[in-house]
């Protein structure tokens, strides 16, 4: 073979290598592009159906979530999203027509989750209330008295990092407990010193509760608006709290008083939006019957009846803060994710 014949193989040979280590290049990097959307699609997705109060589509959010979590695993708001969706599936079961034994394993599994978050980032005082949380219903399923009371205390810690957010984080799912129960009496307490953090003042229970529906001023922290407002993420976060109250006060025998708690809301801008109106109505006609009904433990979907059931063992016993209307998705168009996405982006916790 003639040396320049020789040379032109050799120069084609290396042209067809490179193209071809060129195209692999290029789809590695579009594959890489692709991936790196993957945790904000997921998320995105949750946020789109959580909102939507859209409990059939669990199983796809987990799924969406988990493959998320697999190509990224520190990445902090997948992980918190699959501890919160687990703990949504747990919560609203009754919405299903039977609801199965395997049920629970979603309170061991967002237990893992939170456990996983807080150690990746143990300055977020809301994920240790969910990691609270979590082992105390995680505890009660087990009839794990050590991890109850483990929980408990987990509580307490994230209570005194962010009180006006783990107040109410902490005693709602205490609200299960007979009334009795010192649990019980101590939960209740702490809704009344959310009002306290959130407003800045006492509550005197035996006044009129008419400035509880007046909003917080301008010159309020991030973190208290983000626990004491309503925002994209929880568009009826007041309405909640309040229906939330109500039927605490209902459970402790105390119905008048609830009733007066269940028409704040009712002066609220929010409330023409929110889609749960209809269910606060009828607490305020049922407030007395209620007394009896709260005290019943109905989780079974053939018998709950969201009308007479105590707000935490509902059908909407999370989208009853978070779900949008028409109007709220309207209302919150431009509202900035990325602003409240990290909780590092909020003042110190100490403060509040």
């Amino acid at each position: 073979m003639k040396p320049h014949t020789y040379f032109i193989l050799l120069l084609a040979l290396l042209s067809c290598k490179g193209t071809r280590h060129a195209s692999i290049n290029s789809l590695r990097k579009e594959g890489e592009i692709k991936n790196k959307n993957l945790p904000r699609q997921a998320n995105a997705y949750f946020w789109k159906y959580f909102h939507a109060g859209n409990y059939k589509r669990i199983d796809t959010i987990i799924s969406l979530l988990n493959r998320a979590h697999r190509e990224f695993p520190n990445d902090i708001e997948t992980i918190n999203h699959l501890g919160f969706t687990h703990i949504w599936a747990l919560s609203e079961r009754a919405r299903l027509e039977k609801i199965p034994v395997s049920i629970k394993q979603h309170a061991e599994k967002a237990l893992n989750y939170f456990k996983l978050s807080y150690a990746i980032n143990p300055d977020d005082p809301r994920i240790l209330g969910f990691l609270a949380d979590s082992k105390m219903i995680v505890g009660n399923i087990k009839n794990n008295q050590k991890l109850q009371r483990e929980g408990y205390f987990t509580g307490k810690k994230a209570i005194r990092q962010w009180k006006s957010f783990n107040y109410f984080t902490i005693g709602y799912p205490l609200s299960k407990l007979p009334r009795t129960t010192w649990q019980y009496k101590k939960a209740l307490q702490w809704q009344w010193k959310t009002l306290q953090k959130c407003y800045q003042k006492k509550i005197d229970t035996t006044q009129p509760y008419d400035f509880l529906c007046l909003p917080l001023g301008k010159m309020v922290s991030s973190r208290r608006q983000r626990a004491c407002r309503n925002s994209w993420i929880a568009p009826h976060n007041i309405e909640g709290f309040y229906l939330n109250l109500g039927d605490m006060l209902v459970k402790n025998q105390q119905w008048k008083k609830a009733i007066e708690i269940y028409r704040i809301p009712q002066q609220l801008p929010s409330y023409s939006r929110w889609p749960f109106r209809e269910v606060l109505e009828k607490r305020i006609n049922n407030a007395q019957k209620n007394t009896r009904n709260f005290i019943i433990k109905t989780i079974d979907s053939s018998t709950n009846n969201t009308e007479t059931t105590l707000l935490i063992n509902t059908k909407i016993s999370c989208v009853v803060c978070h779900q949008h209307s028409k109007k709220d998705s309207i209302n919150y168009a431009e509202f900035n994710w990325n602003r409240f996405k990290h909780y590092s982006n909020l003042s110190p916790y100490k403060k509040y």
